[in-house]
Formats: structure tokens, C-alpha cells, sequence
């Protein structure tokens, strides 16, 4: 995933995080049975006074992000079928 990702996105823009994460608690239960990659989208507004946490019911998404997140899911999926 991380070779499709620099490719979709180029590599300056693919960035691996300072410590692990669990992600959603149960798909680290998942990634023991499975091969799994987790994978988090940025999708934060430009504004810092207009972004709002995860859960929050005024939460407002850039939509090219929500695009480049589901591209590298379906590019994931056509690598997997090749």
C-alpha cells in the first residue's frame, strides 16, 4: 500500500507516524488473522477555527480527501486481483 500510495500521492505526501497506533481497537484483532494495512486519510479543513474532532456531529470533511482515501482503497483492491 505504501508504494501505491507514493505513487497516487507522491511521496512527500505519504508520512508514517512518530509511534504505532491500534487504529479502531478491533482491527488490530483483524491484522492478526489477516495481512492488513491501516491507513489514516488527512482530511482536516484548511481553517484550524473551522476543524472539529472525529465525532463531532458539525465535522465538515475536504472532499478531495475523502476522493484520495477512496482511490487508494480501490487501488489496493485491483493490486490484490492482479
Amino acid at each position: 500500500m505504501v508504494s501505491l500510495a507514493k505513487e497516487a500521492f507522491g511521496t512527500e505526501n505519504v508520512l508514517f507516524r512518530d509511534r504505532a497506533s491500534m487504529g479502531a481497537d478491533d482491527f488490530a484483532y483483524f491484522c492478526q488473522e489477516v495481512p492488513a494495512t491501516y491507513w489514516i486519510v488527512g482530511a482536516a479543513v484548511e481553517k484550524e477555527e473551522e476543524r472539529k474532532s472525529l465525532h463531532n456531529e458539525y465535522l465538515i470533511l475536504e472532499e478531495e480527501a475523502m476522493r484520495n482515501g477512496l482511490y487508494l482503497e480501490l487501488a489496493g483492491v485491483f493490486e490484490l486481483l492482479k
